[in-house]
């Protein structure tokens, strides 16, 4: 009877818990639309933050929960405060993820990648609209693969990437927005742009002002006429009419201000700094300078963004590794209830040991290469004076003609041009660029791409992208240890700064070099 009553009440409990949960957020929420409805939007978005703690706190699927984190974004970007909409974004897509929720999954991944448009990392807002774009297309989903082709068309002409922007404008005309006139003004605007971007100044002044004018007598969204004003703008500084230029800048002032987009006000501020710069009016243009900078304090912060981005990459990191370390990510979370599933635990246990102690060799292995590259390093240093990259002639073979390689790369110009390489190579700051590549080495050392491969490979038996990624990957080894530098960064983080731009990337590389995956060492290197 005893252990009946037990098992009644423990049941009774996890559903009490469950319900109270669901009635905490669900009382959030209708707090913080209430507030909305209001427009009291401060009070809105302190409501919408307590969420944050309990999607930090609970790990269970919640559509509630889910929901209230969009909207919170939601409700932060229509306020102009996009560092907070960025974390909740980011929350939210983890819940999408637990429910199966790809529509707003597919939301989030569309209004992350404007928040990194609106910082100028173009890059990124491309790859999270590609990453939006291929999920729409599978669940095929129209609405958004209209939004996202919109987007992808501006973004890939800010880039220069004229060939795709032209692609995802076909793909804009086979989506079309639901409202006829919105339709119209997003394929006007976007062929000017692409017309823009290919100095087509004539056709492109033809579509913008067809924009306008649909904008203007279709009464739609004045921030669309705020950026016609700037992309007019834009445009007549490249065909050098500043004077002109100004004037649309100065109109798109108006217009975000009356409709207090801060945006498009931030931007044309800047714009129109510069431009007075380029006339050589200095009072007017650190007039518009000092706008713009009072504005972008209070819009963007920087410092906080860049936290908020390593959030970001720590829940990519996430995903990216969730099936390398399958074992170690799943085995807390198992609840065994019969024998048998007791029994296959311990043996997992048993040779996850196993694997562990082995992980910890490859750790000490690993930290006995990185003294000893540093060693070799301080001797190379103590011999720099005597091995200067710039004055060294002996290996200058830039103009060397035809011939076997192999044999005109004496024995004395590899050693003396391994050397170089190798002071180079020491020289993190430049290794650490993602742009460095063979070409740039062999420009350093004052030679050329063949007999610097060739140097490398005979001395090292191995190519220059190992050879580089070695490098990269014992001061990835370093960083990730060093929780009084480096604590603060994700994984991402760090592959970034040692070069890598990928970081599905800088995984590979790393488990191929030091034997398991960067979560893995960094958490043997904390165990110590």
């Amino acid at each position: 009877m005893t252990k009946k009553l037990f098992i009644i009440s423990a049941i009774f409990l996890f559903f009490f818990s469950i319900c109270c949960h669901a009635d905490g957020v669900n009382t959030v929420v209708r707090l913080a639309k209430q507030a909305e409805s209001q427009n009291d939007y401060s009070t809105a978005i302190r409501c919408y933050s307590k969420l944050i703690k309990k999607s930090l706190e609970d790990g269970k699927a919640d559509t509630v929960l889910c929901n209230g984190l969009f909207d919170g974004g939601t409700c932060c970007a229509n306020s102009n405060r996009y560092i907070e909409a960025l974390q909740f974004y980011t929350l939210a897509i983890e819940q999408a993820e637990k429910c199966n929720k790809y529509g707003t999954k597919l939301s989030c991944l569309n209004n992350i990648g404007n928040v990194y448009a609106l910082f100028n990392d173009y890059e990124r807002a491309a790859h999270y609209y590609e990453k939006a774009y291929g999920l729409a297309l599978k669940r095929r989903n129209d609405k958004m693969l209209s939004i996202l082709s919109i987007n992808l068309v501006k973004i890939y002409s800010q880039l220069g990437r004229i060939a795709k922007a032209k692609e995802f404008l076909n793909l804009q005309m086979l989506y079309p927005r639901a409202e006829r006139f919105v339709n119209q003004y997003y394929i006007l605007r976007n062929q000017g742009i692409i017309a823009k971007a290919e100095h087509n100044y004539t056709l492109a002044n033809s579509f913008f002002e067809q924009a306008k004018e649909t904008v203007i007598r279709h009464d739609l969204k004045k921030d669309d006429l705020a950026d016609i004003h700037i992309e007019m703008g834009d445009m007549r500084r490249q065909q050098g009419q500043n004077g002109d230029a100004v004037r649309e800048f100065l109109n798109a002032v108006t217009v975000a201000k009356k409709g207090n987009f801060l945006f498009q006000l931030q931007e044309a501020y800047k714009k129109l700094a510069d431009t007075y710069k380029a006339m050589g009016e200095t009072d007017s243009a650190e007039h518009y300078q000092s706008l713009y900078a009072d504005l972008s304090d209070s819009i963007f912060n920087q410092r906080l963004f860049n936290n908020t981005k390593n959030k970001l990459y720590k829940y990519e990191d996430w995903v990216n590794e969730k099936h390398i370390g399958f074992l170690e990510e799943t085995i807390g979370g198992m609840v065994v209830l019969i024998s048998t599933a007791v029994a296959f635990l311990l043996f997992v246990l048993y040779n996850n040991r196993k694997l562990h102690a082995a992980y910890k060799l490859l750790v000490v292995k690993n930290e006995e290469l990185i003294r000893q590259t540093k060693e070799n390093r301080m001797l190379r240093e103590e011999s720099k004076m005597n091995a200067e990259v710039a004055s060294s002639t002996a290996h200058n073979t830039n103009d060397a003609g035809g011939g076997d390689d192999t044999t005109l790369l004496t024995e004395e110009k590899r050693s003396s041009l391994v050397k170089d390489i190798l002071v180079v190579m020491d020289r993190t700051e430049t290794i650490f660029d993602p742009d460095f590549n063979l070409n740039t080495l062999s420009k350093m050392v004052g030679s050329n791409s063949k007999y610097v491969s060739l140097a490398i490979n005979d001395t090292y038996k191995k190519n220059f992208k190992t050879f580089l990624n070695e490098y990269r990957i014992r001061e990835a080894s370093i960083r990730l240890a060093d929780k009084k530098n480096y604590g603060m960064l994700t994984i991402s983080a760090i592959g970034e700064s040692v070069g890598f731009t990928s970081t599905n990337g800088f995984i590979i590389a790393f488990k191929k070099i030091v034997g398991m995956t960067p979560s893995v060492y960094k958490r043997l290197k904390d165990e110590k």
